[in-house]
């Protein structure tokens, strides 16, 4: 009787020892998603933000330069409009200007 006694005790032990450790793994886990969560997860998200401010950045620069060369068309025309003025006016007035 003794014997089986130890032996259940023994058992008993065995799933103590067993549960203890389930809740301790199930401690770290839940600590090193807490720890996830607050450290990595914001780095994801600043890294989306980031990458979301880079293109429009790259947007605006593509906007100013479409702008820019729209402008320098627009100067040319109106120098190509304001040179054959200029051609006119002395044509009329029987002068030549190379333009």
């Amino acid at each position: 009787m003794a014997v089986r006694e130890a032996e259940l005790q023994g058992e008993v032990e065995r799933m103590n020892a067993l549960t203890t450790t389930e809740k301790l793994k199930a401690d770290l886990l839940s600590k090193a998603s807490v720890e996830y969560e607050t450290k990595v997860s914001p780095c994801k998200y600043n890294s989306f933000f980031h990458l979301l401010i880079i293109i429009i950045i790259i947007q605006i620069v593509l906007l100013a330069t479409r702008l820019i060369v729209l402008n320098m068309l627009c100067g040319l025309w109106n120098s190509q409009i304001f040179c054959l003025r200029i051609y006119a006016t002395f044509k009329s007035r029987g002068t030549s200007i190379i333009c």
